[in-house]
């Protein structure tokens, strides 16, 4: 029981600890190398260089985790700022990729 209550306390935490709105993520943001959409019904979008794939997303305070049609997470996020027009994530691999995307607009 004491376990739960501890791992609860983080979870709450860790979702506190975002420096964005949640409703300010949504929509379509893109780069060179990296396109996103976020919907609000937690599906997205994800092209990252030539690889390209949807399913959905889980948020954790600023990371986001992409899970693909097969539900498989295939990779995290961090959100690093989210200001106006302007999205600076760190794609996680074997290193640091930091990139910046622009809100799509239609």
């Amino acid at each position: 029981m004491k376990k739960i209550l501890i791992i609860s306390t983080l979870l709450l935490l860790f979702a506190a600890c975002n420096n964005y709105k949640t409703d300010d993520l949504y929509g379509s943001w893109t780069s060179e190398k990296v396109d996103l959409t976020f919907n609000k019904d937690k599906t997205m979008q994800c092209r990252l260089g030539p690889s390209e794939f949807s399913g959905r997303y889980r948020l954790f305070g600023n990371s986001v985790e992409l899970i693909n049609s097969d539900e498989k997470v295939i990779g995290t996020i961090a959100i690093k700022s989210l200001k106006n027009d302007s999205l600076v994530v760190d794609i996680l691999q074997f290193s640091s990729n930091l990139y910046t995307l622009v809100r799509k607009t239609k």
